[in-house]
């Protein structure tokens, strides 16, 4: 069968929290700890997913945080990060999480999505960057989805 090429299967891991988290608050890792199917390498006792360099991923995390310790001015950032910094994988890309009885009008995003280009293996995570108080991760409501949008073939 020359000439034929045989593609490989495309990179993905689906996760959730196995519990709650709660009290999660600025420079703290979301750690999922149940993996749910995929072929990618993940570490349940970090959070940490291994990507693969020269792939690009779709990083879809929908966290559901509630019982926030302000409940009328407490807000929490999170941010896809490179774990070997816990820098941001994109700069000032997050998504703002705020309680439902926040004093101050203003909108939150409460999915944290990109395309994300691996020029070279890389560690991600979930990471808050910032916060005023602390929330609770719902484990009932979270789920993280990462899988590879397109491959070049050799």
């Amino acid at each position: 069968m020359s000439g034929v090429v045989i593609p490989r299967p495309l990179d993905w891991i689906q996760l959730k929290l196995d519990a709650s988290l709660n009290n999660l608050s600025i420079n703290e890792d979301l750690i999922t700890d149940l993996v749910l199917g995929g072929n990618l390498a993940h570490n349940i006792s970090t959070g940490v997913t291994s990507l693969i360099g020269g792939r690009t991923y779709r990083l879809d995390a929908h966290i559901h945080l509630d019982s926030f310790s302000d409940a009328t001015g407490g807000n929490l950032q999170l941010m896809w990060a490179d774990d070997s910094d816990d820098s941001n994988l994109y700069a000032d890309f997050f998504a703002m999480y705020t309680p439902a009885t926040h004093t101050t009008a203003r909108g939150a995003n409460n999915s944290l999505s990109m395309i994300y280009k691996a020029l070279a293996d890389i560690d991600v995570k979930i990471r808050c960057s910032s916060s005023t108080g602390d929330a609770r991760a719902n484990a009932d409501r979270s789920h993280v989805l990462i899988y590879e949008l397109a491959t070049t073939l050799a």
